[in-house]
């Protein structure tokens, strides 16, 4: 199951509505992700042939704040620091996997 909750704002510029859709995900404790979880699976599926505590064993929650990312910080973003180097999805303008790879590729790189 996948869920991308949206920020409440109609109209609102696009980084405001994505902080605080990032807001509100990270703000959901478990309890809220399983109720929202039990109540779509009950509602999918007949009573008769699904019963929620017998045939879910286990819920994982991947919250992935990344995915809200916008804007590119350039250059200054992602100056090393000493032996620190930033690679997140904030240090590029995407919350693909393959920009986060060649970010933690690019940051190992100035390294050295």
């Amino acid at each position: 199951m996948r869920s991308v909750p949206v920020g409440g704002t109609v109209g609102a510029p696009r980084v405001e509505q994505f902080n605080e859709a990032r807001h509100r995900m990270l703000g959901l404790q478990f309890k809220d992700y399983e109720l929202e979880i039990r109540e779509h699976l009950n509602g999918m599926f007949q009573k008769e042939s699904f019963d929620f505590d017998r045939d879910v064993t286990s819920i994982s929650v991947n919250r992935w704040a990344h995915g809200y990312s916008v804007g590119n910080p350039g250059a200054v973003g992602r100056q090393p620091f000493g032996r620190i180097t930033i690679a997140n999805s904030d240090a590029v303008n995407s919350s693909l996997l393959q920009s986060a790879v060649e970010q933690a590729w690019r940051a190992v790189k100035e390294l050295g």
